[in-house]
């Protein structure tokens, strides 16, 4: 069994499917969470979270992936593509 719209908790380290340990840093908007991936920093925005039997979770899709310090390349909302250095595209 799995559980779909889970909500994560701030500031929780989660095991994603594929292995890797991402850092659940905000709730953006209902269902859009910000993880940051904790072994090189690798932030995005996950939609849709499931948690599996074995406790691991998985999201339906991502958006605005970018290296921490940087700003994402789009948002949730749809907002205005932009560049790594904030320029709209």
């Amino acid at each position: 069994m799995s559980w779909r719209n889970f909500a994560l908790t701030v500031g929780a380290v989660y095991r994603n499917r594929n292995g890797s340990d991402y850092l659940c840093e905000a709730i953006r908007e209902p269902g859009c969470y910000i993880m940051k991936r904790v072994k090189d920093g690798w932030t995005l925005e996950a939609h849709t979270i499931t948690m599996c039997e074995d406790g691991t979770i998985e999201w339906d899709y991502s958006t605005g992936g970018h290296w921490a310090g940087r700003l994402p390349i789009k948002a949730c909302d749809g907002a205005a593509v932009v560049s790594k250095e904030g320029e709209a595209l």
